[in-house]
């Protein structure tokens, strides 16, 4: 079965925003939702992401990083299975974070 990558974007400024209590709540809905794809037997993998890191160019140079826009930062990531590109998107849209404005998910297909 095709593998697709999830990329979670804007999930750092979402953190900011919310109490304690809040996100709580919004771990509880994001460990649903993954638990969804585990208990089918279609999650590959998947972490959450420090905002903090290092970026290596083309000349080998590494510097710190990343630097973008917080809405832009890569949060985190799932590697899931699907039947089509279609299906996972439409599974993407239970996603937690999107309740919140800036906050997307990228859907790519693998290509192993």
């Amino acid at each position: 079965m095709p593998e697709y990558v999830y990329i979670f974007r804007g999930v750092e400024s979402q953190k900011q925003e919310l109490s304690p209590d809040q996100m709580q709540r919004v771990m509880a809905r994001w460990s649903k939702w993954a638990d969804s794809f585990a208990s089918r037997g279609a999650m590959r993998g998947g972490s959450r992401l420090a905002p903090e890191g290092s970026v290596v160019d083309s000349n080998q140079l590494v510097s710190d990083g990343p630097f973008v826009e917080s809405k832009e930062l890569v949060g985190g990531f799932f590697i899931v299975e699907c039947d089509s590109l279609e299906e996972a998107c439409e599974l993407a849209k239970g996603c937690p974070g999107l309740d919140h404005p800036g906050m997307t998910v990228e859907v790519r297909p693998s290509r192993r």
